[in-house]
């Protein structure tokens, strides 16, 4: 075979593929011309360009890459995948947040904050601030049995709780985490979804309230546990029993999504009020 003595000789070039299948052979051809590749030592050097259709080039592809024309388009560039049996575009349905995923998984749980704020005086070791939550929540028509997001010196609030495969949702739906690991999440970097801010009714009562610098505030809540649901030793007022001026506490604060919803504020605070965070099991 003569090779011609410019590039047009190969731009019309073949590449024939033997697929064996009983009781033949198919030929398969594809013109490397037609993908704008090319045939220098045989190998295709690019892949498919933009079409430039009949009335000239289109627009260069992004540097960085294809880029998202529209929230709900999903057109990356690439043609759809089809169903081998009948050629047709596969329907993928609509892009997974993981909320669907949630629901299907298990039974939501309702999260909330308490409206109320109680001094050490007012209850004594994790069994009264269950007793508080489970009161405030069948006062306010909430269905279920719930736990203080609590920790003692010895026992985390992660070791009290339901771990949850469902979604964790405040009184009124909004979504605070996809399931247990996403609510008790030790990367202190990962947010909740939605801050716990919403107390058993529904309602927002910190809303725009400022806690002045003052620790703990009007906005503070009980945890002695960090962001994984770990107990926090050495930082919950004697167990939750020591409301003097000089025990040692760790509070979170409500509105916040990250860290601190759970861990924002430490030191001697016992002797002051706060809420609970209180969680369905």
């Amino acid at each position: 075979m003569t090779r011609g003595a410019g590039a047009g000789g190969l731009e019309r070039a073949f590449v024939v593929l033997l697929v064996l299948a009983a009781p033949g052979c198919i030929l398969v051809g594809y013109n490397l011309s037609d993908y704008g590749g090319t045939t220098d030592g045989g190998v295709a050097q690019d892949g498919p360009p933009p079409d430039a259709g009949a009335d000239g080039p289109v627009d260069a592809p992004h540097p960085d890459g294809p880029q998202d024309a529209g929230h709900d388009s999903g057109d990356t560039g690439l043609p759809p995948p089809t169903d081998s049996s009948t050629d047709q575009p596969l329907d993928l349905g609509p892009p997974d947040t993981g909320v669907e995923a949630s629901l299907e998984a298990g039974t939501p749980h309702t999260v909330f904050v308490t409206a109320g704020q109680y001094s050490l005086a007012a209850f004594n070791g994790l069994a009264a601030a269950d007793a508080i939550c489970i009161g405030v929540a069948a006062s306010a028509g909430l269905p279920g049995t719930y736990a203080a997001w609590l920790s003692s010196d010895t026992v985390s609030a992660a070791s009290r709780m339901t771990h949850g495969t469902g979604l964790y949702v405040l009184p009124d739906g909004t979504v605070v985490a996809l399931d247990w690991d996403h609510l008790a999440n030790a990367n202190s970097m990962a947010p909740l979804l939605h801050a716990i801010d919403e107390d058993e009714l529904g309602q927002q009562p910190f809303a725009g309230v400022d806690a002045g610098g003052i620790c703990p505030g009007p906005t503070w809540v009980w945890t002695g546990t960090n962001p994984g649901g770990v107990s926090l030793p050495g930082q919950t007022c004697g167990n939750w029993t020591d409301g003097s001026t000089t025990a040692q506490g760790v509070a979170g604060q409500v509105g916040w999504a990250n860290q601190f919803w759970t861990s924002a504020c430490s030191g001697q605070i016992c002797s002051g009020t706060a809420s609970f965070y209180c969680i369905e099991q």
